[in-house]
């Protein structure tokens, strides 16, 4: 497991149910979710967990998931 804290400014706070989503990417595309999180506006400090060797991926993409949706929502930031 590799533990992660990160800084997010600039995403929006979302309405309630709706929340963000950290993906290792492979080939450009999500692969393995490191976890969800809320921001609050502002600058919000988050703590996730990788749980994969991180060498089998190429990079990060961050997505965002409405209540109700399916999928792995549009992404809104990447590496």
């Amino acid at each position: 497991n590799w533990p992660m804290r990160f800084s997010v400014t600039g995403l929006k706070q979302l309405r309630p149910g709706a929340y963000y989503e950290l993906y290792l990417t492979k080939d450009g595309k999500p692969a393995a979710t490191c976890g969800t999180f809320i921001v609050h506006g502002g600058t919000t400090d988050v703590s996730l967990n990788a749980p994969y060797s991180l060498k089998k991926f190429s990079g990060w993409v961050v997505t965002r998931h409405e209540p109700g949706s399916r999928g792995d929502g549009p992404v809104l930031l990447t590496t």
